[in-house]
């Protein structure tokens, strides 16, 4: 549990300083800076057994390890570009509570009990008021992207808990091995959008940008993930997915706290307090 809860501190604090630095980078070129930077730490840290990882991936599990790499593009993309249009406890709400449902819902599956109905209908509940509020604050296009959005992210961050589960307990890599290897799509991508559209232009004309994103880089990406991925091999994918949902209202606590002015409204508060309450009860249910 400690991993868990090393993650969701470690988010709260990066959720808001991304959104804060957002606006000096394009979203792409972050991408590609921090996965640059995650890339090279990661296999330095591994670089003893790297290419027997390459190997057993490449020769055994590629279909899993490209599930790996094209949830995870998604997921970062998505983050990235959320924290230039929208708040983090907005952001964080799509993100996370979709992919607690999901979590939700497959422990249930192989353990039904009264406490498990009770969680999947309290986030099932806080989920259908979050897009009530959606439909009824924001123009019709701009609901239905954000709708579109919140699935996509919530099935690709599932997606992605459950794909790093089963390659680790298949392939018998740890958590870092998996956190070195999972960046080359997003890499590939972020690089080719970064090229095309000419962004490194940034880079030349402001040369601190690169010591100053390696910083951000350790405090809101290397640190949270391995953490998270850490917590994912320890008590498993739903567990960490559902324990997640303290995240949107840890959020809003501490944007209040700091007094930042992100427009985060009471409604999302609220929905996000009973997002935690389900996180809560599953808190005092016996691993499935």
């Amino acid at each position: 549990m400690i991993h868990i809860a090393i993650y969701i501190l470690l988010t709260v604090f990066s959720s808001i300083m991304v959104f804060q630095t957002a606006g000096h980078l394009s979203y792409e070129l972050l991408v590609l800076l921090c996965t640059s930077f995650a890339i090279v730490f990661f296999h330095i840290a591994n670089k003893k057994n790297i290419i027997s990882v390459y190997r057993k991936l490449l020769t055994s599990h590629r279909r899993l390890y490209f599930l790996l790499m094209a949830s995870i593009l998604v997921i970062w993309m998505g983050y990235f570009a959320g924290a230039h249009y929208i708040t983090p406890n907005f952001f964080a709400f799509l993100f996370m509570g979709l992919g607690a449902l999901f979590s939700s819902i497959a422990t249930y599956r192989t353990k039904k009990s009264a406490i498990n109905i009770a969680i999947i209908a309290l986030i099932a509940l806080s989920i259908f008021l979050f897009y009530c509020y959606i439909f009824s604050a924001f123009p019709i296009k701009a609901a239905l992207g954000i709708f579109a959005f919140s699935i996509l992210l919530g099935y690709c961050n599932y997606l992605y808990a459950h794909t790093s589960q089963s390659l680790a307990i298949e392939s018998g890599i740890d958590a870092s091995q998996i956190l070195a290897v999972r960046f080359w799509l997003m890499f590939a991508v972020s690089l080719a959008i970064v090229v095309y559209e000419k962004q490194y232009i940034d880079l030349i004309s402001t040369p601190n940008t690169i010591f100053y994103t390696f910083l951000l880089a350790i405090a809101t990406f290397i640190a949270p993930i391995y953490f998270y991925q850490k917590s994912i091999l320890k008590i498993g994918a739903d567990r960490t997915l559902l324990l997640c949902g303290l995240i949107p209202f840890s959020i809003f606590i501490a944007e209040y706290a700091i007094g930042l002015k992100l427009q985060t409204t009471w409604v999302l508060g609220a929905l996000s307090a009973l997002l935690a309450c389900a996180t809560v009860l599953r808190l005092f249910t016996p691993r499935s």
